[in-house]
Protein backbone atom coordinates (compact mmCIF):
# COMPACT_ATOMS: atom_id res chain seq x y z
CA UNK A 1 0.00 0.00 0.00
CA UNK A 2 1.16 3.51 -0.77
CA UNK A 3 -0.59 6.72 0.27
CA UNK A 4 0.21 10.31 -0.65
CA UNK A 5 -1.41 13.60 0.32
CA UNK A 6 -1.27 17.11 -1.03
CA UNK A 7 -2.98 18.47 2.07
CA UNK A 8 -6.42 18.58 0.46
CA UNK A 9 -6.94 14.91 -0.40
CA UNK A 10 -5.41 11.49 0.18
CA UNK A 11 -4.56 9.34 -2.80
CA UNK A 12 -3.57 5.72 -2.51
CA UNK A 13 -2.92 2.41 -4.18
CA UNK A 14 -3.09 -1.02 -2.59
CA UNK A 15 -1.83 -4.11 -4.39
CA UNK A 16 -1.60 -7.73 -3.37
CA UNK A 17 1.34 -10.13 -3.50
CA UNK A 18 0.43 -11.45 -6.96
CA UNK A 19 0.38 -7.96 -8.44
CA UNK A 20 3.78 -7.09 -6.97
CA UNK A 21 5.29 -10.33 -8.28
CA UNK A 22 3.83 -9.81 -11.78
CA UNK A 23 5.04 -6.20 -11.94
CA UNK A 24 8.46 -7.25 -10.66
CA UNK A 25 8.78 -9.75 -13.49
CA UNK A 26 7.55 -7.20 -16.03
CA UNK A 27 9.35 -4.06 -14.85
CA UNK A 28 12.38 -5.43 -13.04
CA UNK A 29 13.50 -8.76 -14.44
CA UNK A 30 16.92 -8.11 -12.92
CA UNK A 31 15.51 -8.53 -9.40
CA UNK A 32 15.14 -11.99 -7.93
CA UNK A 33 13.67 -11.75 -4.45
CA UNK A 34 10.54 -12.34 -2.46
CA UNK A 35 7.62 -9.93 -2.42
CA UNK A 36 8.60 -8.42 0.94
CA UNK A 37 12.15 -7.72 -0.24
CA UNK A 38 10.85 -6.29 -3.55
CA UNK A 39 8.39 -4.00 -1.78
CA UNK A 40 11.02 -2.77 0.66
CA UNK A 41 13.53 -2.17 -2.12
CA UNK A 42 11.11 -0.27 -4.34
CA UNK A 43 9.68 1.88 -1.55
CA UNK A 44 13.14 2.74 -0.23
CA UNK A 45 14.19 3.69 -3.77
CA UNK A 46 11.01 5.75 -4.13
CA UNK A 47 12.04 7.84 -1.13
CA UNK A 48 15.53 8.64 -2.39
CA UNK A 49 15.39 8.52 -6.18
CA UNK A 50 15.73 11.64 -8.26
CA UNK A 51 14.15 9.98 -11.29
CA UNK A 52 10.58 10.27 -10.05
CA UNK A 53 7.88 11.87 -12.14
CA UNK A 54 4.30 12.61 -11.12
CA UNK A 55 1.34 13.20 -13.42
CA UNK A 56 -2.11 14.31 -12.33
CA UNK A 57 -5.13 13.06 -14.31
CA UNK A 58 -8.93 12.89 -13.98
CA UNK A 59 -9.29 16.40 -12.49
CA UNK A 60 -6.65 15.70 -9.82
CA UNK A 61 -8.42 12.53 -8.69
CA UNK A 62 -5.63 10.28 -9.94
CA UNK A 63 -1.87 10.58 -9.57
CA UNK A 64 0.59 8.46 -11.52
CA UNK A 65 4.08 8.14 -10.06
CA UNK A 66 6.79 6.75 -12.34
CA UNK A 67 10.10 5.82 -10.82
CA UNK A 68 13.07 4.91 -12.96
CA UNK A 69 16.24 3.64 -11.41
CA UNK A 70 18.79 0.89 -11.69
CA UNK A 71 19.96 -1.97 -9.58
CA UNK A 72 23.38 -3.44 -10.26
CA UNK A 73 23.49 -1.61 -13.62
CA UNK A 74 20.11 -3.05 -14.67
CA UNK A 75 17.46 -0.42 -15.39
CA UNK A 76 13.92 -0.82 -14.13
CA UNK A 77 10.76 1.23 -13.87
CA UNK A 78 7.91 1.06 -11.37
CA UNK A 79 4.59 2.84 -11.81
CA UNK A 80 2.06 3.60 -9.11
CA UNK A 81 -1.45 4.79 -9.96
CA UNK A 82 -2.93 6.44 -6.90
CA UNK A 83 -6.68 7.07 -6.81
CA UNK A 84 -8.35 9.65 -4.57
CA UNK A 85 -9.50 8.00 -1.35
CA UNK A 86 -12.50 9.01 0.75
CA UNK A 87 -12.54 12.33 2.53
CA UNK A 88 -13.19 10.42 5.78
CA UNK A 89 -9.67 8.95 5.47
CA UNK A 90 -8.26 12.45 5.07
CA UNK A 91 -10.12 13.56 8.18
CA UNK A 92 -9.14 10.49 10.20
CA UNK A 93 -5.45 10.34 9.26
CA UNK A 94 -4.57 13.96 8.59
CA UNK A 95 -7.03 16.60 9.82
CA UNK A 96 -8.00 15.14 13.22
CA UNK A 97 -4.39 14.43 14.36
CA UNK A 98 -3.42 17.93 13.23
CA UNK A 99 -6.27 19.47 15.23
CA UNK A 100 -5.31 17.42 18.30
CA UNK A 101 -1.73 18.68 18.03
CA UNK A 102 -2.91 22.28 17.63
CA UNK A 103 -5.17 21.97 20.68
CA UNK A 104 -2.30 20.50 22.71
CA UNK A 105 0.04 23.32 21.67
CA UNK A 106 -2.61 25.91 22.46
CA UNK A 107 -3.07 24.44 25.94
CA UNK A 108 0.70 24.46 26.53
CA UNK A 109 0.87 28.05 25.31
CA UNK A 110 -1.89 29.13 27.71
CA UNK A 111 -0.11 27.40 30.61
CA UNK A 112 3.17 29.12 29.75
CA UNK A 113 1.45 32.50 29.52
CA UNK A 114 -0.07 31.88 32.97
CA UNK A 115 3.34 31.01 34.42
CA UNK A 116 4.85 34.09 32.78
CA UNK A 117 2.22 36.34 34.39
CA UNK A 118 2.91 34.74 37.79
CA UNK A 119 6.67 35.33 37.41
CA UNK A 120 6.09 38.93 36.31
CA UNK A 121 3.85 39.50 39.32
CA UNK A 122 6.52 38.01 41.64
CA UNK A 123 9.17 40.32 40.22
Amino acid sequence: AIMETDGTAILGERRNQTYVQERAEEWAPCIEAGVHQLSSLILSELCKTKALSATWTKDRNQLTLSMKSSLKDMAYCWKFTLERLSDMLLQTHFVTPLLVQLHNLSTKNQNLIGELHKKQHQL
